[in-house]
């Protein structure tokens, strides 16, 4: 079975997704569909990142000064609070990677796929270059895609952006885009 780029496809053409063995080689070429993931940072830079906090700079200048003037009971006193400040700051940043870490696993996300003329579901990180992803109201994206037919479509950007509101908007295509694109467009 081939297949035609959306672009490059007839008007009325029927789509047929991708043939399994053509997706299968594509998963092969391009690997999976996931973000790689980041690397924690270590303890001593999460250290450092707590005391470069300005509030934490004053302390330790005041921690200083109490030092040279010899007031060595309120130094003392200054250092535990930095102490105490830095370790409390650095045990949350862990245990919020944790529960993001531990969110990200229980979230295993699937995508509905056009593959040799049939619907599927399939994990999101098989999803390939070349795939045609069927969207319905509410689904999330999974993938780069290029939107072939929509009806009444608004997108959200909730999940890239972290924003708590929808944000409707017209779709609006530059002119080079709309050229040989194969979309119609009145003027052209």
């Amino acid at each position: 079975m081939t297949t035609t780029p959306p672009g490059e496809r007839e008007p009325g053409q029927e789509l047929c997704g991708l043939a399994a063995p053509e997706a299968e080689r594509r998963l092969a070429e391009h690997g999976p569909n996931e973000v790689a993931e980041v690397p924690s940072a270590p303890l001593h830079s999460r250290v450092l990142a707590q005391l470069r906090d300005p509030l934490i700079m004053v302390l330790l200048g005041a921690a200083l000064l109490t030092i040279v003037i010899g007031d060595h009971p309120d130094a003392v006193v200054i250092g535990l609070v930095i102490v105490f400040n830095t370790t409390v700051g650095v045990a949350q940043e862990i245990r919020a990677d944790h529960a993001v870490a531990a969110l990200s696993t229980m979230s295993a996300p699937s995508a509905r796929v056009l593959r040799d003329g049939t619907a599927r579901e399939v994990a999101e990180a098989v999803v390939v270059p070349g795939d045609v992803l069927l969207l319905g109201e509410g689904d999330i994206v999974a993938a780069d895609a290029e939107l072939i037919e929509a009806s009444g479509a608004s997108p959200s950007r909730t999940r890239l952006m972290r924003h708590p509101r929808t944000r409707c908007r017209r779709p609006s295509l530059r002119r080079s885009q709309r050229r040989g694109r194969g979309l119609d467009t009145p003027g052209d």
